[in-house]
């Protein structure tokens, strides 16, 4: 893609009824893309971002996605996306495949809870 800010990756997973739905792609400037990709827009949000080791399989890190949560539900509660949980991973120079220092950050949408 030409209007790529970077050759990082990206996947949104966006949790439903039908299941999960995952949207692979890259960062551009603008809301254009070439023909042959779609925008699938993000609203600015805040992140809680968890590192996940991939040769310890990405389930290794929900319970610590989940604790977090958790104990800061006072503070911040999930942000969905049209009424559905999503996840944002980040793939950067750190992803090496299934090797054992491969690295892929999951970003949780998170918002500041009202008072």
């Amino acid at each position: 893609l030409q209007t790529a800010l970077s050759q990082d990756g990206y996947e949104v997973r966006v949790h439903g009824e039908e299941g999960v739905l995952c949207h692979v792609g890259l960062n551009t400037p603008t809301p254009q893309a070439d023909a042959e990709y779609a925008v699938f827009p993000l609203p600015a949000t805040l992140y809680a971002a968890f590192d996940v080791y991939v040769a310890e399989g990405y389930a290794s890190q929900n319970g610590a996605m989940e604790e977090w949560l958790a104990a800061s539900r006072l503070k911040y509660a999930q942000r969905l996306l049209e009424g559905k949980e999503y996840v944002v991973e980040y793939y950067d120079e750190r992803f090496h495949g299934d090797a054992s220092d491969s690295i892929v950050e999951i970003w949780v949408s998170i918002m500041e809870v009202s008072s």
